[in-house]
């Protein structure tokens, strides 16, 4: 990944407000970022865990709701 979570999440967050402004009554899904990289303890890893934890705080689950479908995606080992 090229670019630190607070980028990353800056850019989520303004194409969010974006959506909200222009679709006001519009319900959205804010879905967690999919982790990648095969192995737990890489640094990309660490990078979508920070953006995650980044993006639950915006879900006021009436207009905006947050789901993060990233744990259905490791095994057991977390690879």
């Amino acid at each position: 990944m090229n670019e630190s979570a607070d980028v990353i999440f800056t850019g989520i967050k303004k194409v969010l407000s974006a959506c909200l402004r222009y679709m006001p009554n519009s319900k959205i899904l804010l879905n967690g970022v999919f982790p990648f990289e095969q192995y737990p303890l890489h640094y990309n890893r660490e990078v979508v865990c920070n953006i995650n934890q980044a993006l639950k705080p915006l879900a006021d689950n009436t207009q905006v709701f947050y789901q993060d479908y990233g744990d259905l995606m490791l095994e057991d080992d977390g690879t």
